[in-house]
């Protein structure tokens, strides 16, 4: 069975963690997997069109991002 998927903006999302009583201190971008080992980057400089997404991606403004990573916490 395929997972419900859900597309909403930015705010939308920040939105709907504080009414569930998160408070955001943070968002980030998350379009690609940054390479972290040196294994990674040979498998990127084999791939050129992998690393030009890479560095298009450090381009794209964080509202337009594809994904978003939260940081949050819960008030005292």
């Amino acid at each position: 069975e395929q997972p419900i998927q859900r597309y909403a903006s930015r705010y939308e999302w920040q939105d709907l963690l504080q009414i569930h009583g998160l408070i955001v201190t943070k968002t980030l971008k998350y379009d690609l997997e940054r390479p972290r080992t040196r294994h990674d980057w040979q498998a990127y400089l084999h791939q050129p069109k992998k690393l030009a997404r890479l560095a298009a991606a450090q381009l794209v403004p964080l509202n337009l991002a594809f994904c978003f990573v939260f940081l949050c916490h819960k008030p005292n």
